[in-house]
């Protein structure tokens, strides 16, 4: 999995820079989803997110990226042979802490300019008002050539399908959670926020205009931004498909620290033949 993982990301990466040249006052965010044999994958730039449900106990992965995770990927630069950008995380839902009846809600993460402040400042970037060179509300985009300090740089993340906890796939970009992190009491941090969405629809997700529902309610909300959201439904599974609980704001940050970390892969490369 990690292989095509790699595959994908290096495939968007080059697409995206062929692509933002053409672009330098005009961006985009970027968000995708593929199935894959056994596993599920996501691909995300910006502040577009995709959110999914896991059982408990169960493990989801993802590439190591030079700056967002840059502790692991000076590790992988300390051994001989390896290309850190090609290694990968594993983590464990819930961690060793069961949360029975609860099914713990993934996001892909969110690149605000506070995520990524390494990476700008190393490019030559500022943040100012919480905005990349004091006006860009996002630090990865497609296009937006004109900012320098722009990333082009997508995240990948894969879950077998079986660890999955619904067969629901959310894709959404930041004007259908903005009224939870602006407008709404309490306000919430985006990853919380695209959380909260997630379960508070979840026991509508078989209607089919659930999507329309989902927009409609942002806009009446007081959202300013982009209203696009789509819903995934996977192949039926065996297992039950129940829709998860909806969860209280203290749920959710219960379930974000318990997450565990698991480990971390250096494959050993084979420099004479070229192969992992």
């Amino acid at each position: 999995p990690e292989m095509i993982a790699s595959i994908l990301r290096d495939h968007f990466r080059d697409k995206i820079k062929q692509i933002s040249s053409d672009f330098m006052t005009q961006g985009s965010t970027l968000c995708a989803c593929f199935g894959i044999q056994n596993n599920i994958y996501f691909l995300n730039l910006g502040d577009s997110v995709a959110a999914w449900t896991m059982q408990n106990g169960q493990s989801w992965y993802k590439l190591i990226d030079e700056w967002l995770d840059r502790e692991w990927y000076e590790k992988a630069l300390q051994e001989d042979n390896v290309r850190p950008e090609e290694q990968w995380m594993r983590f464990r839902s819930g961690g060793k802490k069961k949360l029975e009846g609860i099914e713990a809600i993934k996001t892909t993460r969110i690149h605000t300019p506070k995520v990524d402040r390494a990476r700008i400042e190393h490019d030559g970037g500022f943040i100012a008002f919480g905005r990349l060179n004091g006006n860009l509300a996002l630090a990865r985009s497609v296009g937006d050539a004109w900012c320098d300090a722009i990333g082009g740089e997508p995240e990948v993340y894969w879950v077998n399908r079986r660890a999955l906890g619904s067969p629901y796939i959310m894709l959404m970009c930041d004007g259908i959670f903005e009224p939870y992190t602006f407008w709404m009491e309490p306000t919430m941090e985006p990853a919380d926020a695209v959380k909260s969405i997630y379960a508070r629809y979840s026991r509508a997700f078989y209607k089919e205009d659930i999507a329309r529902s989902i927009a409609e309610d942002a806009f009446r909300a007081n959202s300013h931004d982009n209203l696009s959201v789509m819903l995934l439904l996977l192949p039926q599974d065996p297992r039950s498909s129940e829709p998860s609980d909806t969860f209280t704001l203290e749920q959710l940050q219960q379930l974000s620290e318990n997450d565990e970390f698991i480990d971390f892969n250096f494959d050993q490369q084979d420099t004479s033949s070229g192969n992992m």
